[in-house]
């Protein structure tokens, strides 16, 4: 009886209400969403969300209203071919799904780019203003599930599919950088990915149950100064790519100890790891010791992985037990949320001085949306909005009341005015 108190007056205290929503005409489920993250507060906000054979992108003015501007079709589909996804699956032209959609921006042309993929394994780069297509990144031999950039370098992203891998890539060039894999990965398809702030790690998720840490190393700086010294544009494309795919990657920490079903979610926190799974739960952790590195610091040894995992928290989802559910942290790492089965966001609230509850601070419903599964949140790059899609091909914005411009962490990021 005190716990249910004690959720209804923390529901009344939410910071986020709701205040804007859509259908997609196609009323196909809609699998990812991510806002443009290189904008400042003064511009309008742009929204990708990707779905069934195509991505749409929309504007946010007045802090509330949105509205298309950009729609993005699957090229391999002609006027004729079925666009509703109930296509049959072993034709040749069978509907190409979109589980995974993100921002990429090129500081050399000033080139705002939207990335995205899904079913057939191809993942597809296009520029955000024209729709002109920058490049075709084939490799994954099967479905890609997620998409991460990296926080440093705005033309490189990871991605993860369920051929077992983890590619990385840029959109200076062709083919991957680097293929993280090997003997000691995955066994089962991986379902998410996400770089440390630093950019040094990766992590990963799977069906096999279990979390893995990888290192990642950039070589560039073993390039001879003569060579970094000219102008890029200068060398031809193989010399591009070779000094893109200066890269290495290892494993360097892993663990099936913590969930006993699908990993469906993971993202860093600063040196701690907030994954989540298919059966209710989402775990707060860190390889090693508190006081070691991202990865731990216990096991020296050039073939030896850190096991050793130390579990902070446990978080339960009411009706979570549904896999490809994706949670979000807000940039001010003061909330994180996540959806459900039956359409409700349920909200944790993050302070310094305490471990999250297991059970949520609030519950947010959206009025009126049916009861679908929520299959992505994201947070625009102030913290101020947070879009969420789901299976019935829903859009809803929530705002959070309590949020001022003086404490905005993100001013200093590249900011392309407009898509």
């Amino acid at each position: 009886l005190r716990s249910s108190l004690c959720q209804s007056l923390n529901f009344a205290m939410t910071p986020f209400r709701y205040v804007n929503g859509c259908i997609e005409s196609h009323c196909r489920p809609l699998y990812a969403c991510s806002f443009n993250p290189y904008t400042c507060p003064q511009f309008p906000l742009h929204i990708a969300v990707a779905g069934i054979n195509h991505v749409s992108i929309y504007e946010i003015t007045n802090g509330t209203d949105f509205y298309p501007k950009l729609t993005i079709c699957d090229p391999a589909l002609t006027p004729h071919d079925d666009c509703t996804g109930e296509a049959d699956r072993s034709s040749a032209t069978k509907a190409n799904r979109f589980y995974a959609v993100n921002w990429l921006y090129d500081t050399r042309d000033d080139k705002l780019m939207v990335v995205f993929g899904g079913d057939n394994g191809l993942i597809r780069i296009v520029n955000a203003s024209t729709a002109e297509e920058v490049q075709i990144h084939s490799g994954h031999g099967n479905v890609v599930n997620e998409i991460r950039v990296h926080p440093v370098k705005f033309t490189i992203y990871a991605s993860a599919s369920k051929d077992m891998t983890i590619r990385i890539w840029s959109s200076r060039c062709q083919t991957a950088l680097v293929v993280v894999a090997g003997f000691d990965g995955h066994r089962d398809q991986i379902l998410s990915c996400d770089w440390s702030v630093c950019g040094n790690y990766i992590a990963s998720g799977s069906m096999d149950h279990t979390v893995r840490l990888w290192k990642v190393t950039e070589k560039m700086h073993e390039r001879d100064a003569e060579k970094r010294d000219r102008s890029f544009e200068e060398f031809d494309e193989p010399f591009k790519a070779a000094v893109e795919s200066s890269f290495a990657c290892a494993q360097v920490a892993s663990t099936g100890d913590m969930h006993t079903n699908y990993v469906d979610c993971v993202r860093f926190f600063g040196q701690f790891l907030f994954t989540k799974s298919s059966e209710n739960d989402l775990v707060i952790s860190k390889f090693g010791d508190f006081e070691d590195g991202v990865a731990g610091c216990r096991i020296t040894a050039d073939t030896a992985n850190e096991t050793s995992i130390s579990q902070l928290s446990h978080l339960r989802i009411p009706n979570g037990d549904t896999w490809f559910l994706k949670f979000d942290i807000d940039p001010r790492k003061e909330w994180l949320l996540v959806g459900d089965r039956t359409g409700k966001i349920h909200a944790w609230h993050l302070t310094p001085a305490r471990l999250p509850s297991a059970d949520p601070d609030c519950t947010i419903e959206m009025p009126g949306m049916l009861p679908s599964a929520i299959r992505q949140i994201a947070f625009d790059p102030h913290g101020k909005l947070v879009a969420c899609v789901s299976d019935h091909a829903t859009i809803v914005i929530l705002k959070r009341t309590d949020w001022t411009p003086e404490n905005d962490r993100t001013q200093g990021s590249p900011s392309p005015s407009s898509v």
